[in-house]
């Protein structure tokens, strides 16, 4: 689970061939698609066009996933699997309610004229949202004699007006993290050759009133990520394996211009994008430091240096960051039983300090999964709690969600809340 940015890279491109390839043979003998048509991608418009785009902002919870809940400032968005089908819950933050999406009195939940039912399929789309729209993203997929292309849905906040906002082809496939506001949405585009032996992988901008999906930068690279936004510009980097380099970019999309911001070694960094923040946490000596850079006015501070001893070991997973605290997962060490040791950390950026998070799973040890943060200011997160009737893996019965403010999950307060 907690790789470096090498390991990630290979791990992805190699199952990303696979899973694409395979789709190739499931298009030519597909039966069924959703309703609106692929809709032709426009191809590198000229620099000289511009738009006004602003207020950009990460949508993902993470860079590095889509993921199965959405936040925006009143509350989280779920999508959960529920028998043999799927649902969306809304868990409002100022209520304290966890509820269907869905107002219609009586319903079941358990056909397509409810607005939070998703006929699974065999699959369970991801969920992003700002503060007008949710989407849903589906992976292409195979039911059956059926095959399914990759598509996206958008709805109100509400859960009604769903449609299908655009429709991939069978041999492409969207990036983990998702950029955006209320008019459009950005992200990395991987599409495989007809050979089956190569990729190209672009970003994209996919507009929201019209679905028209526009290519705006091609990779010249062997990989492209995204990883943050702020204002105008998207924060990217991309992979050169042969140099074994990270060249991290902000890529203006109304002007079209390219700014290198640094580039670093694949296996002593790993940088971390959020608002006009760009974080550089590097592995040198069993050591880890921490910098913060200002990428807009080119600032930059050193927060926090051999924060822990990593004995050996360079994995470091940012979470997120949030209310000016970036909280990291780290491997520190490995256990008698041959199993990692992870640790969680919190980096205030304001007054410079490192915390380490008290929390575990109680079986396994690892760090809390945080899933997102609501609120005007992000100060309430939502954490993932598995939930055992005993001590081994074996007596797992399910994982629920619950709010903690962040000035008490730092501290190490037990004051968490259940969601629904």
């Amino acid at each position: 689970m907690y790789k470096t940015d090498m390991q990630r890279s290979f791990t992805i491109l190699k199952s990303f061939i696979c899973a694409l390839s395979f789709g190739l043979l499931l298009s030519a003998c597909s039966s069924h698609m959703p309703s609106s048509q692929v809709v032709p991608m426009e191809k590198n418009p000229s620099k000289a066009q511009t738009e006004n785009i602003q207020n950009l902002q990460m949508l993902s919870q993470s860079a590095d996933s889509i993921g199965y809940q959405g936040c925006t400032k009143q509350g989280m968005y779920s999508v959960e699997i529920e028998n043999q089908s799927a649902c969306i819950h809304y868990w409002d933050y100022a209520a304290g309610q966890s509820m269907y999406l869905c107002a219609a009195p009586n319903c079941q939940h358990n056909s397509d004229s409810c607005n939070a039912f998703i006929a699974r399929g065999g699959t369970v789309p991801q969920i992003v949202c700002n503060e007008e729209n949710i989407f849903l993203f589906y992976p292409g997929y195979n039911d059956g004699d059926k095959s399914y292309l990759p598509f996206i849905e958008m709805a109100d906040l509400n859960g009604s007006n769903r449609h299908t906002l655009y429709t991939f082809a069978a041999n492409q496939e969207v990036g983990e993290g998702i950029a955006g506001n209320k008019d459009h949405l950005y992200f990395t585009l991987s599409t495989i050759s007809s050979s089956g032996t190569g990729i190209s992988q672009t970003l994209v901008s996919l507009n929201i009133k019209s679905g028209q999906l526009t290519e705006i930068y091609t990779a010249q690279k062997d990989m492209l990520f995204l990883l943050g936004a702020y204002e105008s510009k998207i924060v990217m980097k991309e992979l050169s394996m042969s140099k074994e380099i990270f060249d991290v970019y902000a890529f203006d999309v109304n002007t079209k211009e390219l700014l290198q911001l640094e580039e670093y070694s694949m296996n002593d960094t790993v940088g971390f994008a959020q608002e006009n923040k760009l974080f550089d946490l590097r592995f040198e000596n069993q050591k880890v430091s921490v910098e913060l850079k200002n990428w807009i006015n080119g600032e930059s501070a050193e927060i926090s240096d051999c924060f822990v001893t990593l004995n050996g070991s360079a994995s470091l997973l940012p979470i997120g960051y949030y209310n000016g605290i970036l909280f990291v997962n780290s491997v520190v060490g490995t256990k008698e039983d041959g199993n990692l040791e992870v640790a969680q950390y919190a980096v205030d950026t304001g007054n410079r300090t490192v915390q380490k998070i008290a929390f575990c799973d109680p079986v396994t040890k690892r760090p809390l999964n945080i899933m997102g943060a609501v609120g005007e200011n992000k100060e309430i997160l939502i954490i993932e709690k598995n939930q055992y009737s005993g001590t081994s893996m074996e007596s797992y019965e399910s994982s629920d969600c619950y709010s903690i403010a962040l000035t008490d999950y730092v501290q190490g307060n037990t004051a968490f809340s259940r969601i629904g």
